[in-house]
């Protein structure tokens, strides 16, 4: 990829993450009427991923890291690999780099819902 192609990509993505900050910030209980629960969470009991990425994705547009970081903690290591892999894309090539990537959400997934591990579940 053309380094100028990359750069309006990182430009383009940096200004829809800060349209989509400004308005999570201006407008935080109108929009969260508007999202639907975790079909996941509500058909197994169990939490995805995902689940509490939405509310720390609010709880980040207000500068609340803590917040954050108790609602979805793996968000703090997929925003900045994905910026890196828009700044890097041949780190893909990495040997076992996708393996690694799955290996860390697959594992997330399964500590998360553990109760030893109750403190990575969403509040």
């Amino acid at each position: 990829m053309n380094l100028l192609v990359r750069a309006c990509l990182v430009l383009l993505l940096l200004v829809a993450a800060a349209a989509g900050l400004f308005l999570v910030h201006c407008y935080p209980e109108h929009l969260k009427m508007y999202l639907p629960p975790c079909l996941f969470y509500k058909f197994t009991n169990l939490y995805c991923p995902g689940c509490g990425g939405t509310r720390a994705f609010f709880a980040l547009s207000r500068g609340d890291f803590s917040e954050a970081f108790s609602q979805n903690a793996i968000l703090f290591f997929l925003i900045p690999l994905a910026f890196m892999l828009i700044v890097y894309p041949r780190i893909v090539r990495i040997p076992y780099f996708c393996h690694f990537i799955l290996f860390v959400i697959v594992g997330y997934f399964i500590l998360r819902n553990l109760e030893a591990f109750h403190f990575l579940a969403p509040h």
